[in-house]
């Protein structure tokens, strides 16, 4: 649920309250001992709710460019988890746009104790070209870090011979894949796929439901 302006009055003015009662009682003769720790940790948190504020309104304007450099699209297609929530993200921007999630399916295969790891993509999906025929497509990432999911995507999809006009973005690509990638249209560059995993972990296989 989006909050409201009043909401966000209303939770700024109490953090504001908070931080002036907690800094009057460090201002006593009892409190003048922890203060510093006091301002430490009002430092840190606003420091880390700065940082996810900005990544935020970050990837809101790498969406906005994608956006404004396709026009209105007809089906937006993820081929993983983070790729399905910029993509739900992104559908807001447009009108009567549908968004097709293509998760890939990992395959692991043991032979004399040696794990080896593959991904298999739209095994599990059956899709009618024809009511994709003169469509505007539009495939976008979230990051695109080496490119094998994007590859094996565009490798489904030739198979299906899809009559339609095809676009992929991504918001984030590593130095790496941007030289391989070169009808990609991405917005950001990065070097440190790792610092988006910290930012977002729940776009990430990295947060899951307990079990």
């Amino acid at each position: 649920m989006k909050n409201t302006v009043a909401d966000q009055i209303i939770i700024i003015l109490t953090i504001i309250c908070g931080i002036i009662a907690i800094v009057t009682f460090c201002l006593t003769y009892q409190g003048l001992i922890i203060l510093p720790f006091f301002l430490f940790l009002i430092g840190i948190i606003i420091l880390v709710l700065l940082n996810r504020l900005l990544s935020m309104r970050k990837i809101r304007m790498g969406l906005k460019k994608i956006h404004d450099e396709y026009g209105q699209q007809d089906l937006i297609i993820s081929f993983n988890r983070s790729g399905s929530i910029a993509a739900g993200m992104l559908s807001g921007h447009y009108k009567d746009v549908q968004v097709l999630v293509i998760d890939k399916v990992k395959r692991i295969k043991t032979d004399y104790d040696v794990e080896t790891k593959t991904y298999d993509v739209g095994s599990l999906v059956t899709i009618h070209t024809d009511k994709l025929e003169n469509r505007k497509i539009l495939i976008l990432f979230f990051v695109v870090e080496t490119g094998s999911t994007l590859k094996k995507g565009l490798e489904y999809l030739g198979k299906l011979k899809i009559k339609g006009k095809i676009n992929v973005a991504t918001l984030f690509i590593s130095k790496q894949a941007k030289k391989n990638l070169e009808n990609v249209f991405s917005v950001y560059e990065t070097s440190c796929i790792d610092s988006i995993l910290k930012k977002f972990p729940w776009l990430f296989d990295v947060y899951q439901i307990d079990k």
